[in-house]
């Protein structure tokens, strides 16, 4: 529902690591989604403490996966 989730893209991006590419994924796929939520995580600043925090060391940690394997 909120198109500026950062969360959303992680999850969408670690998906497709793990699909082929004939059924849609690859990494070449998850590596654009994780760039976006990279940015978008830059701007995912909330004052309310019961706001998610985490995800932002996941995606760069699969970024860096995804680079070493070229």
């Amino acid at each position: 529902m909120n198109a500026e989730n950062p969360r959303v893209y992680l999850v969408i991006g670690e998906s497709y690591m793990y699909m082929p590419e004939e059924a849609g994924g690859g990494m070449k796929v998850a590596k654009a989604n994780l760039e976006i939520a990279l940015k978008k995580f830059e701007n995912d600043k909330h004052d309310d403490p019961a706001w998610p925090i985490w995800g932002k060391d996941r995606a760069q940690k699969l970024l860096a996966e995804i680079d070493s394997k070229k």
